[in-house]
């Protein structure tokens, strides 16, 4: 039943008509108090109707709480009506209050069997069923390391993604990564100084583990950033090897995509002195294929499932296009032989889209990707996760979306979040003084296992490398997730895994819990019009740890929708973190197994419905719920 609507509509009538307003449905709030003293539900529409008409706010939520109470709100259950509110009141100075009787609450809270696939992607809240969401989200480089700032940017995108996704929306999950630029000529150029230096060469390099090879190139990557700027004529080594990967990645798309040059990136080959063609080609195309393999089996342990993936290499040749289509009107124009905008113009900053050396920089790229994904997917919306470091960088490249394409830059928005920290500050790549995604999953899945270790646990090796594997994850995102997306966090690993207090692995122990209450209870029948019967004659006690629990459990969708409509995952986490607490309380204070009749198939019903609840929140936080902890 959708609650809030119904009594949105009945206030509204009830005020209209007492007052003579014209009050629409948004302008009426529902929320659920902070206090549970307050009720399950309150509004604060008498201030609103206080500033239309000459009376006190406390007068106009007495006349309101009034005229509800004489209203027939009810509900059907066994061809039987039953009041849903036990008690709606007024206070100072001026909130409307309900609470709903535990009848209603049961029904709600136990009824919908909110687990289903069928129900958590096309729910009866859907209210962006019809549109189509796009969300841009980990963007990781080819031949650098899977750093924490992607392990961020993946965390936040998939909870936001699966957000939309719940509340009906067609859904696409996109990654764009950068297998073009300077970062890959810098660590191309440090695998051919590491040959000389270790004396070891590609087809070494081929006989290696996936592992082995990627540290590679991101220690390549590393000597490749530290000599481009100190080294005598090494920037120049790194430039020419830059045109020769540009040249190869087109290769690769014409091969692979039979596709249509748009740029010239040949015309370059005269400036190129240092280098073969084809050692550099070799180099870049095994390079390539090892990061995205490494990627795609991190994507897999983080349960991602990118719909498509964009390659600067592709979306650089359309933007270079659109740059250049736009020159004459004057939206870019040259300067030192290069095209830039004029944010400056309008209160942000220049920047170049095509450089001197006559190639797409970042911003010229990004134009060129918004356009290939509207290409490729027709969205109402358009999200683009990243650091927050770069977020005036996108607040040009979006004004110059603006100049070009009005519609397409409406309907795109860029969160910026903020970095992950450790006591020695923040890690670079640049430096080579990096903690990897891979890195820190496995030093927090150790943690872990030195606490199962430690605590006699009885899974066998295989369940503990999974289990521990699910645990350190949703240790790392839920520390990501249940801070406010601008913030930057300080990772604490030893605080992260506990399983009490505001982690992820709570959540997870909560409902693996809840999972072996029901493995235990066995068989069980629990009928709602029977339980109903018994509560309202008294038979059967709903206790006060059990009304809690109820009242979160229906708060479940409006804090879904709360979340979405604040982009704010936090909110989300705070939730699930009280149900958690709640249900514990439950556990710890009503007896369950050992109960009789309908009071023991009540409160194993609770479990259940609190498991599957559980399961989905932790479902949208992009967080796996194993059965066992």
């Amino acid at each position: 039943m959708d609650i809030v609507g119904f009594l949105k509509n009945r206030i509204r009538s009830i005020a209209n008509s007492e007052f003579g307003t014209e009050l629409s449905i948004d302008d009426i709030a529902l929320e659920h108090p902070s206090n549970k003293n307050w009720g399950d539900l309150s509004t604060n529409v008498s201030f609103i109707i206080a500033k239309m008409v000459n009376q006190s706010p406390v007068e106009i939520a007495r006349k309101i709480s009034y005229g509800l109470y004489n209203s027939e709100l009810t509900f059907e259950l066994d061809n039987s009506n039953h009041e849903i509110f036990k008690k709606i009141d007024f206070q100072e100075p001026g909130f409307v209050n309900f609470e709903f009787s535990v009848l209603f609450l049961l029904r709600e809270a136990l009824s919908q069997d909110i687990s289903s696939e069928s129900y958590r992607l096309k729910n009866n809240i859907g209210q962006f069923r019809g549109q189509k969401v796009l969300f841009e989200y980990t963007d990781p480089n080819p031949f650098k390391s899977f750093h924490i700032g992607h392990l961020m940017s993946n965390a936040i995108g998939e909870s936001l993604s699966r957000l939309y996704e719940y509340l009906g929306a067609e859904l696409k999950r996109v990654n764009y990564q950068g297998d073009v630029g300077l970062h890959v000529a810098k660590s191309i150029w440090g695998v051919l100084q590491l040959f000389k230096t270790e004396g070891f060469s590609l087809s070494d390099v081929e006989n290696m583990s996936l592992e082995e090879k990627v540290a590679i190139f991101g220690k390549a990557y590393a000597l490749g950033v530290s000599s481009y700027e100190s080294a005598q004529g090494v920037k120049d080594e790194i430039h020419e090897i830059n045109y020769l990967v540009y040249i190869a990645a087109q290769e690769l798309l014409i091969n692979e995509e039979q596709w249509a040059p748009i740029v010239d990136y040949k015309k370059h080959l005269e400036s190129v002195k240092h280098y073969s063609y084809e050692t550099i080609r070799d180099l870049y195309y095994k390079g390539r294929a090892w990061s995205l393999e490494d990627f795609a089996n991190l994507y897999d342990k983080l349960g991602t499932k990118f719909n498509e993936y964009y390659f600067e290499s592709k979306v650089g040749e359309y933007g270079f296009n659109l740059v250049q289509q736009n020159l004459s009107n004057g939206v870019f124009e040259q300067d030192n032989g290069a095209v830039i905008f004029r944010g400056q113009s309008e209160g942000l900053h220049n920047r170049v889209f095509i450089n001197s050396k006559g190639l797409p920089t970042y911003e010229a790229k990004d134009l060129g990707l918004a356009m290939l994904k509207y290409e490729t997917f027709k969205y109402d919306k358009s999200f683009i996760i990243t650091a927050n470091e770069i977020n005036e960088y996108f607040k040009v490249v979006l004004l110059a979306m603006s100049k070009i394409n009005p519609d397409l830059a409406a309907k795109t928005t860029h969160i910026g979040h903020g970095v992950m920290r450790f006591k020695s500050g923040k890690m670079s790549s640049r430096t080579g003084d990096i903690i990897t995604g891979v890195g820190l999953i496995e030093d927090t899945k150790q943690a872990i296992l030195e606490v199962m270790e430690s605590s006699g646990s009885d899974l066998d090796d295989l369940q503990k490398d999974i289990i521990s594997t699910d645990l350190a994850i949703g240790a790392i995102k839920y520390s990501i997730l249940k801070q406010g997306l601008g913030k930057d966090i300080i990772f604490d690993k030893n605080s992260a895994i506990l399983i009490t207090g505001d982690t992820g692995p709570y959540l997870q122990y909560s409902h693996a819990r809840a999972n072996s209450v029901i493995e235990k209870a066995g068989s069980w029948n629990y009928d709602n019009v029977s339980v109903t019967y018994e509560v309202r004659s008294g038979s059967v006690e709903v206790s006060s740890s059990a009304k809690d629990l109820l009242r979160n459990m229906i708060k479940f969708n409006d804090i879904v929708i709360y979340s979405q409509q604040s982009q704010s995952l936090s909110i989300l986490c705070d939730y699930l973190y009280d149900l958690a607490q709640c249900f514990n309380t439950f556990y710890n204070n009503d007896s369950i197994l050992f109960a009789q009749g309908n009071d023991r198939n009540l409160r194993i019903q609770l479990c259940v419905s609190f498991k599957n609840l559980m399961k989905v929140g932790l479902w949208l936080l992009g967080i796996k719920s194993p059965d066992r902890v």
